[in-house]
C-alpha cells in the first residue's frame, strides 16, 4: 500500500514538472501592431489573407492591423512605439533612419523604386524638365514619402525644383486635385495609382528610377526594440 502511495506521488511529481516545463518553454503569444502606409489594396493582401485565414495565431501572433496615411506617418508611429511594425517605401524608412528613428527594415517587398510622376497620357512630358520648361502645375503632399528624393530627381534630370511650380495638398486630396484638372502632373506611386486612374485621367508616368534613383521601394520594418 505504502509503495502504491509513493509511485502515485511521484507519478503526480512527474506530471507537473512535465506542466511546469512545458508551459514555461512555450513560447509566449505575440501581441503586435501593424500599421499599413496606406488604404488596402493588393500588395496589403498577404496580411489581410493570413488575418482571415488565422495563420497569425498558427505562428504565435495576436495581430492587429490598421490602415495608414502615408510612409512617413508609418514610419513616426512605429518610430515613436505606438505601432511594433509598419509597411512603407523603405527609401523613406531609411531618410527616417539617418535623422535617429530607431527602426530596421524586415523585408523588401518590391525591390525596385516606385516612386515618379503622373501626367496625362499623350502629354509628350518625358522628365521632370519637361514640367518645368512647360509651367505645368505639379501637385504633391508636404512630408510625403516622395517628397526627400525630389530634389535629386529633378537635379538628375538636368533642372531644379525651385523652379518647378508646386500644388501642396494633402494626401487626401491629392488624387481628386489631378484628376479634377487642378494640377496636370501628380508625384505618386504611378504603379498604385495608374489603375485607378485609368478611366478618371488615363496617364503616363515619369519614373524616379529612370533618372538615377535606384533605392528599395514597398517593405516591412520594425522598431528595434520589437525585433529585440
Amino acid at each position: 500500500m505504502k509503495l502504491t502511495i509513493k509511485r502515485s506521488t511521484a507519478g503526480l511529481v512527474l506530471a507537473l514538472v512535465t506542466l511546469v516545463v512545458l508551459f514555461s518553454t512555450a513560447p509566449a503569444r505575440a501581441e503586435l501592431k501593424l500599421r499599413l502606409e496606406w488604404l488596402p489594396s493588393g500588395i496589403h493582401a498577404w496580411y489581410h489573407l493570413a488575418q482571415i485565414k488565422g495563420w497569425h495565431k498558427d505562428a504565435g501572433v495576436d495581430l492587429k492591423i490598421d490602415d495608414g496615411t502615408g510612409s512617413g506617418v508609418a514610419v513616426q508611429l512605429v518610430g515613436a512605439r505606438n505601432y511594433d511594425l509598419g509597411t512603407a517605401n523603405l527609401g523613406t524608412m531609411a531618410v527616417a533612419v539617418g535623422k535617429g528613428v530607431p527602426v530596421k527594415a524586415v523585408a523588401i517587398l518590391f525591390r525596385r523604386n516606385q516612386m515618379g510622376i503622373l501626367v496625362p497620357k499623350g502629354s509628350g512630358w518625358k522628365s521632370p524638365k519637361d514640367l518645368v520648361d512647360n509651367n505645368v502645375k505639379i501637385v504633391t503632399t508636404p512630408g510625403g514619402f516622395d517628397t526627400p528624393f525630389l530634389k535629386p530627381f529633378f537635379h538628375n534630370a538636368g533642372t531644379d525644383l525651385a523652379k518647378a511650380t508646386i500644388v501642396n495638398v494633402g494626401a487626401p486630396q491629392k488624387g481628386s486635385t489631378y484628376i479634377n484638372k487642378g494640377a496636370d502632373a501628380m508625384v505618386s506611386s504611378p504603379p498604385y495609382f495608374t489603375p485607378m486612374l485609368a478611366r478618371s485621367r488615363p496617364s503616363d508616368a515619369i519614373m524616379m528610377y529612370d533618372f538615377g534613383l535606384e533605392i528599395p521601394a514597398n517593405g516591412l520594418f520594425a522598431h528595434e526594440d520589437t525585433i529585440r
